[in-house]
């Protein structure tokens, strides 16, 4: 059985934010958190047919893509709950970005992600209640959502723990994030698209070993001793990504990811082993 404390932190960048970016990796491990899943798609899906939302059956992908998407967004929301995290979960609901083709774009992401969120959020629905961004200047850069009232419900009728939620294998390994724009106070960097080359396929193929080795190392940790508040995280959290700045793959480069970044020196320090061994924490310039 896996190890699991009582929460998890997801590392969306190298910077450290209030409010996460919502996690569309995230799903249902568990029976009871499936069935919560199976109880909320058959409820939408009678909600589009009695509000006359769509005429015509879904094709066999579409469907898969619109059950992973509630599945995303419910566990997400769950596993935030669960983990006691401060903040809320911001999303995107711009067209130009979800409809665009992308090698980072998760595909519970998609350009139909608005009307679905819109349909959770309905309130014969309430799975999901969301804040969204007015399109002025100063305003929140981005749509928050958060838990609606059945999704509580549903949680605390069957029970539901952190280890009922668990994360597919993330997509994209090596990222490259494009220049700031030095005018614009809102601009985060975004990811910039690239071409592959042997560089890059050797990077993403170095990085495959690494996490390969990692995912079965046998990594414990054991909080006995520690003070609180202790940091909150899952032991599964280790894949590890390689982001580059600057839109340029000489810049940048480290390694991002993995639960034991979010840990306090002295947790890593005296909760960490590897193999039944204490870690020890080496630093370079």
């Amino acid at each position: 059985m896996d190890q699991i404390t009582p929460a998890v932190i997801e590392l969306g960048d190298e910077e450290d934010e209030r409010d996460r970016r919502f996690n569309a990796y995230r799903f249902a491990a568990s029976e009871n958190a499936k069935a919560i899943v199976k109880e909320a798609i058959e409820l939408l899906l009678s909600c589009e047919a009695h509000f006359g939302l769509r005429t015509n059956k879904r094709r066999a992908r579409d469907q898969e893509t619109f059950d992973l998407t509630v599945d995303a967004i419910l566990s997400d929301l769950m596993h935030h709950h669960l983990a006691g995290t401060s903040g809320d979960i911001y999303v995107t609901r711009s067209n130009r970005v979800l409809g665009a083709k992308s090698r980072y774009r998760p595909r519970a992401y998609s350009k139909m992600f608005p009307y679905i969120l819109d349909l959770m959020a309905k309130p014969e629905m309430a799975y999901v209640e969301q804040l969204i961004a007015a399109p002025v200047e100063g305003a929140p850069r981005a749509t928050v959502i958060r838990s609606g009232s059945r999704l509580f419900d549903r949680l605390v009728e069957h029970e539901i723990g952190i280890d009922d939620l668990d994360e597919h294998p993330h997509g994209e390994t090596i990222v490259l994030k494009r220049i700031k724009d030095r005018k614009n106070h809102w601009d985060e960097g975004g990811l910039e698209e690239y071409g592959d080359t042997l560089d890059t396929e050797r990077y993403r193929a170095e990085l495959d070993e690494i996490n390969q080795w990692i995912a079965d190392a046998d990594l414990r940790f054991d909080p006995e001793g520690l003070p609180w508040p202790r940091t909150q995280f899952s032991i599964r959290d280790r894949r590890l990504r390689r982001i580059f700045t600057q839109c340029r793959f000489d810049s940048g480069g480290r390694m991002f990811g993995g639960f034991w970044q979010s840990l306090r020196k002295d947790e890593r320090r005296q909760g960490l082993s590897i193999s039944g061994e204490r870690a020890v924490e080496l630093d370079y310039g």
